[in-house]
């Protein structure tokens, strides 16, 4: 008997507890399933991987090699709100699913939601162990999975520090073998070096000149369908900061508008409480905040999504490179205190701690941050300025 996924979505009890799963190519149609399993789509051949994406490609080709799957989406995340931010790689799924996607999971109450995983105990797991082996009882699988012929998913929400800093999702076709136990505890030891090398990505520069212009905000409005309606000329200046040219056709552009308006809808529906903000920083090294909500229908018009893009201030970034760097809560609260412009007994009154400890906070401080006085720590991390370009190659150290 033929081992993998019955079409049904539930799996079958005769199922041995392991099988050989080749490589880390695309299935064939009618290959180790079903007969009555679905075709899988075609998938047009992937893009060339953007410079920013490598720690998600490194990762990917690494980790394959002990769990095999045929598809993949790779999200860093704001750690805040659990948008998807940059870089981001999709990997053998058709264009424009990237939409379904991250509107449902903003939108459509369902098993294993990423912002649920990010909260729980275990990082990753498996949409079969969520469904308690019916696939057939989430919408996911019903509505997206099925349809485009995949069966399991296993999802990780990337941790390293209590926060997280990205998400993922492994895909197998209908009539593969089940993500296994050992394969869910790989993925979660792999989801924290990613993480490390994503908060890496968030604090280590490199000298790089950013793009000239005025730094106005931006305005773009979106459909009812979410699709681009109009913008203005700085609204297109960031998206290209943000994606490069072309960018109205790239997934990092793709997913954050798309998950921006769905988080919108759903906040505007009441089924979230927000926000509909995520800070991201594009290969530039610029930190952009890019806000979105819901406006009101008028005269019989459709209601439309506007979007709000814009340079992130210093209040906006700090918390995220303080997190980036590693700081206890206890040196964070120190390092603001340094920002505030208190002198170290003054840190030590307000903290209630000896002069002695709020010094040794500030040495470990100094020595994460990388920087030799408070004058540089409060530059780095509290300025307003553009950030020199990120240092891709320092992130794949954790790898």
């Amino acid at each position: 008997m033929q081992s993998g996924y019955d079409p049904s979505g539930v799996i079958r009890a005769d199922q041995p507890g392991h099988a050989v799963f080749g490589g880390g190519s695309r299935a064939r149609p009618g290959s180790g399933g079903s007969s009555s399993a679905v075709a899988p789509p075609a998938v047009s051949p992937a893009p060339p991987v953007e410079p920013d994406a490598q720690v998600f490609a490194r990762a990917s080709v690494r980790l394959r090699r002990s769990v095999p799957f045929d598809a993949a989406g790779w999200f860093a995340v704001d750690p805040a709100t659990m948008l998807p931010a940059n870089p981001v790689l999709i990997e053998n799924v058709e264009q424009g699913r990237c939409r379904d996607y991250w509107h449902r999971e903003n939108t459509v109450e369902d098993v294993l939601l990423f912002r649920d995983l990010a909260r729980s105990d275990q990082p990753a797991a498996t949409l079969l162990a969520a469904t308690d082996g019916n696939l057939r009882r989430s919408a996911r699988y019903r509505e997206f999975l099925r349809p485009l012929a995949y069966g399991d998913e296993l999802r990780v929400a990337m941790r390293t520090g209590g926060r997280t800093w990205g998400v993922a999702v492994l895909m197998r076709r209908v009539g593969r073998p089940p993500f296994t136990a050992r394969e869910v505890d790989r993925v979660a030891a792999a989801g924290s070096r990613i993480a490390a090398s994503l908060a890496t990505i968030a604090a280590v520069t490199q000298p790089d000149a950013a793009s000239t212009g005025p730094d106005h905000p931006g305005i773009a409005v979106f459909g009812p369908d979410d699709a681009l309606v109009s913008m203005d000329l700085q609204a297109q200046r960031w998206f290209t900061e943000l994606a490069g040219e072309g960018w109205w056709d790239k997934y990092q552009f793709r997913t954050v508008s798309t998950a921006l308006a769905a988080r919108a809808a759903a906040v505007t529906a009441g089924r979230d409480d927000g926000p509909a903000t995520v800070r991201l920083r594009v290969p530039s090294g610029r930190w952009l905040t890019v806000t979105a909500s819901r406006q009101a229908a008028v005269g019989g018009a459709a209601a439309s999504t506007a979007l709000v893009i814009m340079p992130a201030s210093s209040s906006h970034v700090a918390p995220i490179l303080l997190d980036a760097h590693g700081l206890t809560a206890r040196e964070q609260e120190v390092t603001r205190a340094v920002a505030g412009g208190l002198s170290t007994n003054e840190i030590a009154a307000e903290l209630h701690l000896s002069p002695h400890t709020v010094r040794d906070h500030l040495k470990a401080v100094f020595r994460k941050v990388g920087v030799a006085s408070r004058g540089e720590l409060v530059a780095t991390l509290f300025d307003d300025v553009v950030r020199p370009g990120i240092d891709w190659q320092a992130a794949h150290t954790h790898w």
